[in-house]
């Protein structure tokens, strides 16, 4: 409040006092009240210096707009603020594609737990039973109608079984990638063995 509005409110005060018209005795002491009240504004005022008054001013006028500041913030209390809810737009249905099944044999074998295979496992047992046989006494003195007392030409011809069994056909030796001519010779005695013997 300025100098100036004090000085309004003083003698609107007085004015009311002095007609006094219709006032009881408590509303004259409410105004004689708030007239102590400005005078006492008043006087400070006039103890200030123009700069100090200015000063003064300011910080009812920052207060005042701190005020509405916080009545901005209390009314925005207990209320979430809403989020706009973003468009979804279907562009397909995706069918899941399937890219075929995994196939495998069962072995059970005879003195070990039983074997679930695919080709590669097959593929890898025969390579491993095959490298044994060509180890065999039979197969190095090139005695190849021999083979059927090697217990490798066993593990050979189950795995070639199922290979058959998962392919559709008895592998050739491209499949096994054989590099020399002594392997592809006892794989042909191996195959042989395999045709004659199959149940």
């Amino acid at each position: 409040m300025s100098k100036q509005e004090i000085k309004e409110k003083i003698k609107s005060i007085e004015n009311a006092l002095d007609k006094g018209d219709g006032l009881s005795a408590e509303q004259i002491a409410t105004l004689k009240s708030g007239l102590m009240e400005y005078r006492r504004k008043l006087a400070a005022f006039n103890d200030l210096a123009p700069r100090q008054e200015a000063q003064r001013v300011q910080n009812i006028a920052n207060v005042d707009a701190a005020k509405v500041r916080l009545s901005g913030v209390i009314a925005m209390e207990g209320k979430q603020p809403t989020r706009q809810q973003k468009e979804v737009e279907e562009v397909a249905t995706i069918q899941p594609i399937t890219t075929g099944r995994i196939r495998t044999v069962t072995i059970p074998w005879p003195h070990k737990e039983k074997e679930v295979a695919t080709e590669k496992n097959c593929r890898g047992g025969f390579k491993t039973a095959f490298g044994d046989l060509m180890e065999n006494a039979a197969v190095k003195s090139g005695k190849l109608d021999q083979l059927d007392v090697s217990a490798s030409l066993g593990i050979c011809l189950t795995y070639l079984r199922a290979l058959e069994t998962l392919t559709g056909a008895l592998p050739d030796t491209k499949y096994f990638n054989f590099k020399t001519q002594s392997q592809r010779d006892v794989y042909a005695a191996v195959v042989d063995f395999y045709i004659k013997n199959a149940e």
